[in-house]
């Protein structure tokens, strides 16, 4: 997902204040770790 980004112009937004971005790489990422997490333990 990096990888494939890195050079792309960015889509940042505001988490939960002004200091807090995140991309819609670290959404994807996020999404994919929680998806992996969700299906190795499903009670987690």
């Amino acid at each position: 997902i990096i990888r494939e980004r890195i050079n792309r112009p960015k889509d940042v937004m505001i988490k939960s204040c002004d200091v807090d971005l995140v991309t819609e790489s670290d959404r994807q990422i996020e999404k994919l770790f929680m998806e992996g997490i969700t299906s190795k333990f499903p009670d987690h």
